[in-house]
């Protein structure tokens, strides 16, 4: 091998490193261990029906599963949510054709908490209070997402916050319209953005054959 192809090689090699291992220090969940089980503080805000405030509202959980995130998508309705449906449903005066659970629900983010979190994560429970009065506590399940595209939290937020569904939840918890200053009990031992990191992980691998491509083109 030559000295400039010697030289090229490694410019090479310290430019796929450094594009590849990058974003990783720069995501949100970046150092984050697993969850303990203690209080964390986050926020909640609300979606679905909000009879009171009918501009609050938004289109719901369907009968067949639809619109719920953590649904197999088995016919007839998975049972998991299936089973938290068979606890009571509250009539919806504003979308009339929509399930709404008596079980709280939430959605939690699907950038920290999706892909390769999901089973971890989907129908588990989470013990939520208001941080401001902790008296008012409740525990719901995680049915659904906020979106990894869309979702209007703060990057650095997403793993500590979640969507309460539905008005009479939100009110359980003290909200009136907004957020609600919260704090949450995680299921233990799971990682926010588990997936970025595998993620990450793969790039850096895919970094490390090229380079291993480029050397053995270069010695022969």
């Amino acid at each position: 091998m030559t000295t400039m192809a010697f030289a090229l090689l490694l410019v090479v090699l310290a430019a796929t490193v450094h594009a590849q291992l990058l974003p990783a220090s720069s995501l949100p969940g970046s150092g984050l261990g697993p969850t303990t089980g203690e209080w964390v503080r986050g926020k909640a805000t609300h979606y679905g029906p909000f009879p009171s405030y009918p501009p609050f509202s938004e289109i719901g959980y369907q009968p067949n599963d639809v619109g719920v995130g953590c649904s197999n998508g088995q016919p007839g309705g998975d049972p998991r949510w299936n089973a938290i449906l068979a606890q009571g449903t509250v009539p919806n005066p504003v979308m009339n054709s929509t399930v709404w659970p008596v079980v709280p629900t939430v959605a939690v983010s699907e950038a920290a908490w999706g892909f390769g979190n999901k089973n971890r994560i989907c129908f588990q429970t989470v013990r939520i209070r208001n941080a401001r009065n902790t008296s008012l506590e409740l525990t719901a399940h995680v049915v659904d997402f906020c979106p990894a595209a869309g979702c209007l939290w703060k990057a650095e937020e997403r793993h500590r916050n979640v969507d309460l569904y539905g008005e009479t939840t939100f009110r359980r918890l003290g909200g009136v319209d907004g957020v609600i200053e919260i704090e949450v009990v995680w299921p233990a031992g799971l990682v926010p953005y588990a997936n970025a990191a595998v993620h990450q992980h793969g790039r850096l691998l895919a970094a490390i054959a090229v380079v291993v491509t480029l050397l053995c083109l270069l010695c022969s």
